[in-house]
């Protein structure tokens, strides 16, 4: 006689049916899927996150695989959208470290420039008279920098650079780099910047200010109360200096 609470059908055909071959068995995994879902969470690694879980997606069971799918995908564009960003604005800061670069430089190249012309009694024509520093005399994009002779007796000299496309004669030629940083327009600005972003080895980044600024301190350190004409090496020449240090020894009766 069948019992009637015997829930498994005669000959054992609930265990023979196919759909529930697996059927108090064990389970199906995925752990690729699992380990896609995982990495999708990290932020950083969302993009290899998602890469698993799209391949997890062959095999069942599904579940993390879809998960780790969407959640990497949508990381994913947060991280690589970030990382662009990041890419942008470090590469346009070298616009901004050009003005800084260019500063460094004017400031020793107008002080030399004014004690030649008190040393000399006349302005420079090149900068090659002057004693300068070789890393004021380039600038930030490799080609050297003119003195322009000033169009009148009173006029002023001016200090021309080539600007970021290194021929003079174009556009970007930057008239007069002294006091640059407080002349340039929000134009000039916004076109470094993007010049920068597309041609960022033309452009001087942190390190070549700082190795520019440290130059230029250590060639003052060394020079010291120097003559400010190329050349001439020891102390400035000043008329009337000497006799006047003679007349002063003269009056001590030494």
């Amino acid at each position: 006689m069948n019992n009637p609470y015997d829930s498994t059908p005669q000959g054992g055909q609930f265990n023979q049916d196919p759909q529930y071959a697996n059927y108090g068995g064990k389970p199906e995994s995925n752990p690729l899927g699992l380990i896609g879902f995982i990495l999708s969470l990290t932020c950083l690694l969302s993009p290899i996150g998602l890469l698993l879980s799209l391949f997890a997606l062959f095999k069942r069971p599904r579940g993390f695989a879809i998960a780790g799918t969407i959640v990497g995908l949508l990381l994913s564009v947060v991280v690589v959208g970030g990382a662009y960003g990041f890419y942008w604005f470090a590469n346009a800061g070298r616009g901004a470290m050009a003005i800084g670069y260019i500063a460094v430089q004017s400031e020793v190249l107008d002080e030399q420039i004014r004690a030649y012309t008190r040393e000399a009694g006349s302005p420079p024509t090149s900068l090659d008279q002057v004693a300068l520093p070789a890393g004021a005399k380039i600038d930030p994009w490799g080609v050297e920098y003119r003195l322009v002779p000033a169009s009148s007796p009173n006029g002023l000299l001016k200090i021309s650079s080539a600007g970021p496309d290194g021929q003079f004669g174009t556009a970007d030629d930057i008239d007069d780099i002294i006091g640059l940083e407080d002349n340039l327009d929000e134009a000039t600005v916004e076109r470094w910047m993007e010049d920068a972003v597309q041609n960022k080895d033309n452009w001087p980044g942190f390190m070549d200010v700082a190795n520019v600024a440290r130059e230029i301190e250590e060639w003052r350190n060394g020079r010291a109360g120097n003559s400010a004409i190329a050349g001439s090496g020891g102390a400035p020449a000043i008329d009337g200096s000497g006799d006047g240090d003679d007349e002063g020894g003269d009056g001590d009766g030494n």
